[in-house]
């Protein structure tokens, strides 16, 4: 695990960047607790587009609904576990 700190003028944020189990994918985890800017260090705010129908446009996130990792054969029992483990992330198993 690696650990960033960035000290602005809206304050401090602090970068935790974790290695997964599964070949270079990486997870960083962002602490804003000590930080009152609307966005962190180093971004701006765009300029609303207006839309053909009226609306403005920001084309940003709102949420994520799920992660999907492809892992080798056999390895995704101890995938699994690292998750929850390390975030407390459960395998919700759905049957249609």
């Amino acid at each position: 695990m690696f650990l960033y700190q960035i000290e602005a003028a809206a304050g401090t944020v602090i970068y935790a960047v974790i290695k997964s189990p599964v070949g270079n994918l990486q997870h960083t985890l962002v602490d804003v607790s000590q930080y009152t800017g609307q966005f962190l260090p180093g971004f701006d705010i765009l300029e609303q587009k207006q839309m053909s129908n009226g609306n403005f446009s920001f084309n940003l996130f709102d949420s994520i609904d799920h992660v999907a990792l492809a892992v080798d054969i056999g390895d995704t029992n101890d995938v699994i576990k690292w998750y929850n483990v390390c975030f407390g992330f459960h395998r919700l198993i759905i049957n249609t």
